[in-house]
C-alpha cells in the first residue's frame, strides 16, 4: 500500500498539457468542464463541439492513452480545450485529481465522453448551482435515452453489523447522495482539494467512490443529489465490482473502523482484530496497513465529525 495521503497530492504521476491558453489563477466564477474516457470509439470533433459551444469557461480532455486523432488540428479548432495527455496509466480518481488541480475556476464539472448531452437542459443545471450554496459536489439526474430515470441515489444503511448501499431513482428535488453516481458530479474544487480528493490508493472504482463519499460525510461536508441538475442521458450500465478485496480492507479501516470520542476521530487497537478476520494477508501485514491507517486517523483526527453509524442514523428517508 502507499502512503496514504493526509493533503491533496495530483502529481505522482507525470502528464503533459496541450492546447488551451494554458493554466491560470483560479476564479471564482466560471466553470471547468472535465472530460473522461474509458474505451470505445469517440467521435472527439461532435463531442468538443458540443462542449465548446456551452458556456463553460475550458474544457479538460483527460487523455488516458496516446490516441491516434490528429491532436494539432483539434487544438487549433477548439481554443478553450486543454489536453491532458497521461503518461502512465492512472485510476479514476487519480484522473479526476489531476484534472481538478489543473482547473482554472472553482467548479469542476466531470463527465464520461459516452454520455449523451442535451447542452440547453444541463447549462441551466450548471446556473442552478452557481447561484446555490457552496456544496462538495452536487450529483446529477441521469436518463436512459428513452427518458427512463435511473437509480443514481446512494443511501447507506447497516444490516446485521455490515454496511448495505441502496441504489434509487431520486424522488425529491433535493437528497442526500452518498457518493457520485459513475463519479459524474459538480465538484467545488476548493472543497474538494480540501478534503484530499479520491485516493489513490483504492485502484477498485466502487470502493474508491465509497471511500471518497464517506469521508466527506465522516468530516461534515454534504454531497447533494438535485433535480435542476439534468440532461444528461446514459444508456450503459457500469458494472460495480463490489468484492470485498484490498481496496474495501482499506475502505474499511479508514471508515467503517473509526470510533467518534466527541471531538475527534481515533482507529483503537481493539479494531484490529475485526479488519485482520477481514485481510487476506498474514498478521504482520494487516498490523503494518494497519498502523499505517492508525498514523492517517491520527494525523486527521480533529477533521472528524461522527462515526460511520451516525451517518446512517441521520440520512434523509428520500421518500419523506
Amino acid at each position: 500500500m502507499n502512503t496514504i495521503p493526509t493533503t491533496f497530492n495530483p502529481l505522482l504521476s507525470s502528464y503533459t498539457v496541450v492546447g488551451g491558453v494554458g493554466k491560470s489563477k483560479k476564479r471564482e466564477r466560471g466553470v471547468s468542464l472535465i472530460l473522461l474516457y474509458r474505451g470505445g470509439v469517440v467521435d472527439r470533433v461532435s463531442l468538443l463541439e458540443t462542449f465548446h459551444g456551452m458556456d463553460v469557461g475550458e474544457i479538460l480532455s483527460i487523455e488516458p492513452s496516446r490516441e491516434s486523432y490528429q491532436l494539432e488540428s483539434l487544438v487549433g479548432q477548439f481554443p478553450k480545450v486543454r489536453f491532458v495527455l497521461l503518461h502512465e496509466p492512472v485510476n479514476v480518481g487519480q484522473q479526476i485529481n489531476i484534472g481538478i488541480h489543473e482547473a482554472s475556476f472553482s467548479l469542476c464539472i466531470i463527465l464520461w465522453a459516452d454520455y449523451q448531452i442535451d447542452p440547453h437542459a444541463f447549462q441551466a443545471g450548471i446556473e442552478s448551482v452557481e447561484k446555490g450554496s457552496i456544496q462538495l459536489c452536487v450529483t446529477p439526474w441521469i436518463f436512459t435515452s428513452r427518458h427512463s430515470p435511473l437509480p443514481v441515489l446512494h443511501i447507506p444503511a447497516f444490516h446485521k453489523a455490515r454496511l448495505k448501499v441502496l441504489s434509487v431513482v431520486p424522488q425529491k428535488e433535493e437528497a442526500l447522495d452518498l457518493f457520485p453516481f459513475d463519479y459524474c458530479g459538480i465538484y467545488h474544487k476548493e472543497t474538494f482539494i480540501r478534503m484530499g480528493g479520491y485516493d489513490y490508493n483504492l485502484t477498485n472504482p466502487y470502493w474508491q467512490k465509497l471511500d471518497f463519499g464517506f469521508r466527506s460525510f465522516l468530516w461534515g461536508e454534504r454531497i447533494v443529489c438535485r433535480k435542476h441538475v439534468q440532461g444528461i442521458h446514459f444508456d450503459g450500465n457500469p458494472m460495480e465490482d463490489t468484492t470485498p478485496d484490498d481496496s474495501y480492507r482499506l475502505f474499511f479501516l479508514k471508515n467503517l473502523s473509526i470510533v467518534y470520542t466527541g471531538d475527534r476521530g481515533e482507529l483503537p487497537f481493539r479494531k484490529f482484530l475485526p479488519f485482520y478476520f477481514r485481510s487476506k494477508g498474514g498478521v504482520f501485514v494487516s498490523m503494518k496497513e494497519f498502523n499505517a491507517v492508525r498514523k492517517w486517523v491520527k494525523v486527521n483526527a480533529y477533521r472528524f465529525k461522527m462515526d460511520s453509524r451516525t451517518i446512517t442514523e441521520l440520512w434523509e428517508d428520500p421518500e419523506e
